[in-house]
């Protein structure tokens, strides 16, 4: 069942085994409420004016929460805190839980999913231009190499150094890795640089100063 609500979105599961309603999820802005069968609408209408808003900030407040931006991809994020547990970044704002940004070692690890997505939806944009499927892809500390490529087992690794570059450097290096992985001419590899980077000659600068 579906609830609209002053301009929100409330979808409406309804128990049997349950006395009491509370919140189940908050996915994609809607938020998802467990409510007994037998509850009147216009409880449930009170509860999510005057009550829901409570649970909301109280869940949003159990962890200590200091960070007010991230930096990653060169520049700084603010952050805007969600109670379900996805991340990702709409309009330069970086939408996150307040658990992802506890620790030095979770905000890495935040830092790594960010970059993991961001070069899953190149390959993606790749694959759907080129029109073939590309080799699954993953993250590893690399010392010296932004990318490598393994032919006979059909993977790609990128570093995970990657984070701390701008999305157009890691386009290029995508672009880079994948024109070597497909064994494109250089006309080729050019090609989608031009297309899909803004100033690839400046990251080609520093990637080649950077990998030497």
């Amino acid at each position: 069942m579906y609830l609209e609500i002053e301009g929100k979105n409330y979808v409406i599961h309804l128990k049997t085994d349950i006395d009491t309603v509370y919140m189940r999820k908050v996915e994609n802005d809607i938020v998802h409420l467990n409510v007994p069968a037998l509850f009147p609408q216009e409880n449930l209408i009170h509860y999510i004016q005057k009550e829901l808003p409570k649970v909301i900030r109280k869940k949003s407040k159990k962890l200590v929460f200091e960070v007010h931006e991230l930096n990653i991809f060169g520049r700084n994020y603010p952050i805007k805190l969600r109670v379900d547990e996805t991340s990702y970044l709409k309009n330069n704002i970086l939408y996150t839980h307040p658990k992802f940004l506890s620790t030095k070692s979770s905000i890495e690890k935040l830092k790594d999913s960010l970059l993991l997505n961001f070069l899953n939806d190149s390959m993606s944009m790749l694959e759907e231009e080129l029109n073939i499927i590309l080799p699954e892809i993953n993250l590893k500390n690399l010392k010296t190499k932004y990318s490598s490529i393994c032919h006979n087992k059909q993977h790609i690794t990128y570093a995970k150094a990657l984070k701390e570059k701008s999305k157009d450097f890691i386009t290029y290096v995508v672009i880079l890795t994948v024109g070597k992985f497909l064994r494109y001419s250089e006309d080729q590899i050019y090609f989608l640089l031009n297309k899909h980077v803004s100033d690839w000659r400046h990251c080609e600068r520093i990637y080649k100063y950077e990998q030497q």
